[in-house]
């Protein structure tokens, strides 16, 4: 019955925490992002959650705005050639992913969860 009342305040206090201690980072790189090349700082992604669910999942924008949008970055003939130069080790570090902490702060995400999949990979295995 407390389950989800516990698992919701762990999920605000570790996002929150995250949020005080990632604030200073995540504007250094949204301001390297928007000095990076032209487009928005964010890209937001489709993704699947609990019972199929779909929503808007927000990253930091690590590829050029005329990318092919519709395709995974795995399936590009040339990867390299779409990722911005100076932004692909956000990648690589997952530090594209810190725009979620906001998602879990208002309830749209949770910490303690299972594995969030792309919707083209959700759709392909249902």
């Amino acid at each position: 019955m407390y389950r989800h009342y516990i698992k919701r305040l762990i999920d605000i206090i570790l996002s929150s925490c995250a949020l005080l201690v990632l604030a200073l980072p995540m504007t250094v790189i949204a301001a390297i992002v928007k000095l990076d090349s032209k487009g928005p700082v964010l890209f937001w992604q489709k993704r699947v959650g609990i019972h199929k669910s779909t929503f808007m999942m927000p990253k930091f924008r690590t590829m050029y705005i005329n990318a092919p949008a519709n395709m995974p970055t795995n399936m590009l003939n040339d990867p390299s050639k779409w990722i911005t130069k100076s932004v692909a080790w956000l990648r690589k570090l997952y530090l594209d992913e810190f725009p979620q902490i906001l998602f879990i702060l208002t309830n749209k995400m949770s910490v303690i969860d299972h594995k969030i999949n792309a919707f083209k990979r959700v759709r392909t295995v249902y």
